[in-house]
C-alpha cells in the first residue's frame, strides 16, 4: 500500500499503473489486513525532528508531502474498509497500544486485555 500512497497519492504517479505493477510483483497476493496508525502531519514532523539521525529522503520533503501521504492512506483505507484497520496514533502510547490490541486480538483468536 505504501507504493500507492507515496508514489501515487503523494508524488502524483498513475495509481492504476502502480496497482498493475504491484499486482504482478505480488502475484495477486495482497495483505489481508493493514494497520494504519493515523497521525496528523504536524505530529509526524515533530516526531521525526526528535530523532534526526533516522531521517529518510521522504522525511525531508516537508509538510505538504506529509499531508498528501496521510490523505492518501486515509483514501485507501476508505476505499478498502475490509482491509484497513485505522487507529488514532495521536494519543498516548499506552492508549494506542490498547486500541491496536483491541483491533488485532480478535483476528488471532486472542482475548482482549
Amino acid at each position: 500500500w505504501s507504493s500507492f500512497v507515496f508514489q501515487g497519492h503523494a508524488e502524483g504517479l498513475n495509481i492504476s499503473v502502480i496497482r498493475a505493477i504491484c499486482n504482478q510483483a505480488l502475484e495477486g497476493r495482497w495483505p489481508d489486513k493493514v494497520l494504519l496508525l493515523d497521525v496528523p502531519p504536524e505530529v509526524s514532523i515533530e516526531r521525526i525532528l526528535r530523532n534526526p539521525a533516522k531521517k529518510t529522503r521522504y522525511d525531508l520533503k516537508g509538510p505538504d508531502f506529509f499531508r498528501r501521504v496521510r490523505d492518501g492512506y486515509l483514501a485507501e483505507a476508505k476505499r478498502h474498509k475490509d482491509v484497513f484497520i485505522v487507529v488514532n496514533g495521536n494519543q498516548p502510547p499506552e492508549k494506542v497500544f490498547q486500541d491496536v490490541w483491541a483491533q488485532l486480538a480478535p483476528l488471532f483468536g486472542i482475548s482482549a486485555i
